[in-house]
């Protein structure tokens, strides 16, 4: 599911994080140091993979008109 635009609920297909591992899903990208200092966090919490990163601009939330998300939403003809 995402929210968009006005707090609209529509469905939206996310990506499988591998086998015991949280979905770590970016949509900022207005600074890649940010990103990778947060993978540099969750990675050293443990000595195990704990996380799926998943670094896709089609998940961006930065589209101010909401094109690409209403498109990745499969809502894109209003």
């Amino acid at each position: 599911m995402c929210a968009w635009p006005l707090g609209k609920i529509i469905s939206m297909s996310l990506p499988q994080p591998a086998d015991l591992t949280s979905l770590v899903l970016r949509t900022d990208f207005s600074d890649d140091s940010k990103w990778l200092a947060l993978q540099a966090l969750l990675d050293g919490l443990s000595e195990y993979t704990d996380a799926t990163y998943v670094s896709d601009p089609a998940y961006g939330f930065e589209d101010p008109g909401g094109q690409r998300v209403l498109a990745r939403c499969g809502h894109d003809k209003q």
